[in-house]
């Protein structure tokens, strides 16, 4: 079906993230052309304060279209041990 992606689509990009909370930060529609928003969804506090750590896998389209049943495949994301905060502040938040 043509024309349901921005055109110069690569990939989305999900990541998760545990320190004083847990976050989770998604890039959908990642394209060379556009600078797609990253947005950030605090899970939780980590209360427990033990562990802390970063995940994050990119899901990116083939760009010469889908081979057999698959439009693209999933890599993982090197993750980086200095602590930087997300670029954009948390779009959801808690009353809490």
């Amino acid at each position: 079906m043509e024309g349901f992606r921005p055109d110069g689509w690569r990939a989305h990009a999900l990541c998760a993230e545990i320190g004083a909370e847990y976050l989770a930060h998604v890039q959908l529609f990642v394209c060379s052309d556009y600078s797609a928003p990253v947005y950030t969804v605090r899970l939780g506090v980590n209360i427990c304060g033990i562990a802390v750590g970063a995940t994050g896998h990119i899901y990116k389209h083939f760009g010469d279209g889908p081979k057999g049943r698959f439009a693209g495949e999933v890599r993982p994301l090197r993750v980086s041990h200095i602590a930087l905060a997300p670029p954009l502040k948390p779009t959801i938040r808690s009353a809490t």
